[in-house]
């Protein structure tokens, strides 16, 4: 299953990245949560 990456912005929900794979797009958001960013698999 292919999955999308989405984060927040101030002026709301941003499309990221898409076409990941489970494993991809869990450690991105990992990565993103880590800096400080809001992001989720969507």
């Amino acid at each position: 299953m292919l999955n999308e990456v989405w984060m927040t912005t101030d002026t709301g929900p941003k499309f990221l990245v898409g076409q990941l794979s489970n494993a991809q797009a869990d450690t991105l958001v990992k990565n993103l949560r880590d800096e400080g960013i809001q992001a989720w698999v969507g």
